[in-house]
């Protein structure tokens, strides 16, 4: 019967297993432990403040377009890529259904804006960050 509302990726399995085996978590690892939430901390909201995911073929092109998905626990904007200038974006406070496509409001078009620079940056910082540079400086 435990629940929690807390945003999750599967890159956080792997630092779960190792936690709850007692192995150090190594430094470069993207997920976080999903121990806390397990053993009933259900006030895990600060896990994440957002989450996201790619998928190629996202929607049916010649092209194989590539899309990001960026959820912050209310919106949920969805970028279509390769040339298309197509994508999604929902208010899941007041559309919890996804029926209302904000995408082209023009009254949306500053959250648009916000939440595709936020996407862009997760999706900068989910690159691997600890490998070493080889090369010169």
């Amino acid at each position: 019967g435990l629940q929690a509302n807390a945003l999750v990726e599967l890159q956080d399995q792997a630092p779960t297993l190792l936690e709850a085996a007692g192995v150090p978590i190594p430094e470069s690892t993207q997920g976080r432990s999903l121990l806390p939430i397990l053993l009933g901390d259900t006030d895990a909201t600060y896990h994440r403040e957002f989450v996201r995911s790619e998928y190629l073929d996202a929607i049916w092109m010649d092209d194989a377009s590539y899309g990001t998905m960026y959820f912050d626990g209310r919106y949920k904007f969805i970028a279509y890529h390769n040339h298309h200038d197509l994508g999604e974006l929902f208010d899941l406070h007041n559309d919890p259904g996804e029926f209302e496509d904000l995408w082209c409001d023009p009254h949306a078009k500053d959250l648009k804006l916000r939440l595709m620079k936020a996407s862009f940056d997760a999706t900068m910082m989910a690159t691997d960050q600890y490998s070493r540079r080889i090369g010169p400086m």
